[in-house]
């Protein structure tokens, strides 16, 4: 039974690195960084409305083709609300999939420590609405929103399995998302 694992956490949390990590480790898993999907759809950022439903809608879609075919799929998501939940929850049933949600447990301060540092290094675009991405205070003012709704929502949602990753330890955590998925 092929399984889709779908890492939630807030951003600058490691979930793309770890899914890059897991997926390594166990051939023929695709690791789908929905915002990658996002990003290659020209002028995404002026395009917001348009383009992150699209981006999500393509990223399901590929993911039904792996799992369909019968190999993992591992997703790094933030999930703020039960729309793309619901939709992940589909996917597996549709495929017969086991889906397993994992929640990178880090405290707010944490986090945003963890986000700061991000871009401190530049890393990564920035999937924030223009108006609000063009200074610091902005952005963690969106930040800190999207952690809470992000919490919010894990809270309400039984099943979610958690773990705090530390910092840098990416084999220790791949290894316990292993033990969480079995």
């Amino acid at each position: 039974m092929s399984k889709l694992i779908v890492l939630n956490g807030p951003l600058g949390s490691g979930k793309s690195t770890l899914a890059r990590a897991y997926a390594e480790k166990h051939p023929m898993t695709l690791a789908l960084d929905i915002d990658e999907v996002w990003f290659m759809i020209s002028d995404w950022r002026n395009n917001w409305e348009q383009s992150a439903p699209l981006a999500k809608e393509m990223g399901v879609s590929m993911a039904r083709i792996h799992l369909s075919a019968g190999y993992d799929v591992v997703i790094p998501q933030v999930i703020l609300d039960d729309e793309l939940r619901s939709r992940f929850k589909t996917l597996a049933n549709e495929t017969n999939a086991q889906l397993f949600e994992i929640l990178i447990d880090l405290s707010k301060e944490e986090a945003l420590q963890r986000y700061r540092k991000r871009l401190q290094q530049k890393q990564y675009p920035q999937g924030y609405k223009p108006d609000l991405s063009d200074t610091p205070e902005g952005k963690e003012k969106l930040f800190l929103e999207r952690y809470d709704k992000m919490v919010n929502a894990a809270r309400e949602e039984p099943g979610i399995l958690r773990f705090t990753p530390e910092l840098n330890q990416i084999d220790t955590s791949v290894e316990v998302i292993e033990g969480l998925t079995g």
